[in-house]
């Protein structure tokens, strides 16, 4: 039987807007969508989080 559940992903990003959105649209069309962008420590650099929607059959295992 599969069930539909989240899947989460953060990816960092440059000083360069246009390279930014490029990798947001491409991930967008992947499905995933972005929910919130926050700075990691001082340093300045942002953290993009999505999610998606995804099907699992039962036999959950890390992709990654």
């Amino acid at each position: 039987m599969s069930e539909s559940h989240w899947e989460y992903r953060v990816v960092g990003q440059t000083d360069n807007p246009i390279e930014n959105q490029a990798k947001l649209n491409r991930l967008g069309r992947e499905g995933w969508e972005l929910v919130a962008v926050s700075a990691l420590g001082s340093s300045g650099i942002l953290a993009a989080y999505l999610k998606r929607i995804t099907e699992s059959n039962g036999n959950d295992s890390m992709k990654r």
